[in-house]
């Protein structure tokens, strides 16, 4: 009784643990609404292996060993959520932290272009016929309308254009 046994070793022994979330992650979409950048805050540690992110349903789409990531190929007006998570040499991840944005539906208005007759044109008849296009990338072309100006008078006529759409 009383016998106390004093330890002759100690042992040393790390624990291990996953890096911890990313900070600030944050959306930038582009003004045609089909890519956006993701970036966040680089997390300060001395084992950081790379950050991994995924898609809405959960893919990996990308391991990066920067703060920033590139997504293409989006649809103008859709909602989307990412998410990126940091790993360490060790393989283990930290938890997902996620960002949810709207790229914009659409970058802004139809472009037209008048072909004929040229610019500055003079006509002594009171039929003209005008042709050009007119177009835009995400929406269509709703309707076209044109305005002629009488030089002698500067009265301005509006009309809205018939044509053929493709």
């Amino acid at each position: 009784a009383g016998n106390v046994e004093n330890p002759t070793s100690l042992v040393d022994f790390k624990i291990d643990l996953p890096p911890g979330p990313v900070m600030n992650l944050a959306a930038a979409a582009a003004p045609l609404g089909t890519s956006a950048a993701l970036t966040w805050d680089a997390l300060a540690i001395p084992d950081l292996a790379g950050y991994r992110v995924y898609d809405s349903a959960g893919a990996l789409i990308a391991t990066v060993s920067t703060t920033s990531h590139s997504l293409a190929g989006l649809t103008p007006g859709g909602t989307y959520t990412f998410r990126v998570s940091a790993v360490d040499l060790a393989g283990q991840e930290g938890p997902k932290t996620a960002v949810t944005f709207t790229t914009p539906k659409d970058a802004g208005a139809p472009l037209s272009v008048i072909t004929a007759p040229a610019h500055g044109s003079v006509f002594s008849t009171t039929t003209v016929l005008v042709t050009g296009t007119a177009w835009d990338a995400w929406t269509g072309v709703f309707k076209v309308e044109l305005g002629l100006r009488d030089l002698s008078t500067t009265e301005e006529t509006w009309f809205l254009a018939d044509g053929t759409a493709t």
